[in-house]
């Protein structure tokens, strides 16, 4: 979606709350952020939280971990110590737009966020990975 269609224009990691006239939610697209919540009330939708980590989830690590390849595409997943990164590529999408379609009135609409990608935390993620790995697979 263009980004100047979008309702909204948030970014990654950065707070958020918004308020649409609906009696219900019917459905979000690509899926339910983890950070977002949804909250309807007397005809008031209130949106609010932060699109993390997950917001973009094209990620690959590979580690060797006891000398097989692993993959992971949620960073969290990865375990504190392993013997080395092999991947490092973080989702490099530029920006995704979270659809979130509401009924009012017996009436189906759709809301939308366009949510512009920050890579720049990645930065910090790798040496902080690299600090993680034990170096057992070398010699």
């Amino acid at each position: 979606m263009n980004r100047e269609l979008a309702n909204e224009q948030v970014w990654q990691f950065r707070p958020f709350k918004f308020t649409v006239t609906a009696d219900s939610l019917v459905a979000i697209s690509p899926t339910i952020p983890k950070d977002v919540f949804i909250d309807i009330q007397d005809g008031i939708a209130t949106i609010e939280g932060c699109y993390g980590i997950d917001t973009f989830a094209n990620h690959k690590f590979v580690i060797l971990l006891k000398g097989k390849l692993e993959t992971f595409t949620r960073y969290e997943d990865i375990p504190q110590t392993f013997d080395n990164l092999i991947k490092f590529a973080p989702d490099d999408t530029h920006d995704i737009t979270f659809t979130y379609t509401f009924k009012k009135d017996g009436k189906k609409f759709k809301y939308t966020h366009w949510v512009h990608h920050d890579m720049q935390p990645w930065v910090d993620i790798l040496p902080m990975l690299i600090k993680r790995e034990n170096n057992g697979g070398w010699t």
